[in-house]
């Protein structure tokens, strides 16, 4: 199966990666190199993750929250 304009074969995770390390090494990766991950990216990536779930409200969730505020 090959993947968009590249031509190359879907990457498959590696069971020896973090999560963050995993999706940049399924991004960035050919299967005929090696890939070697950044630890500075990975670190990177995982902090914005993180603050990204960490931030649970959405337009929706604020709206209805302001407006319950409002009697």
């Amino acid at each position: 199966m090959l993947v968009g304009d590249t031509g190359q074969p879907i990457v498959y995770p590696r069971n020896d990666l973090s999560y963050a390390e995993n999706f940049l090494h399924m991004m960035f990766s050919v299967p005929t190199e090696r890939y070697e991950v950044d630890p500075v990216l990975s670190r990177a990536l995982e902090i914005i993750l993180i603050l990204h779930m960490d931030h649970e409200q959405n337009a929706s969730t604020s709206t209805v929250r302001v407006a319950g505020q409002f009697k």
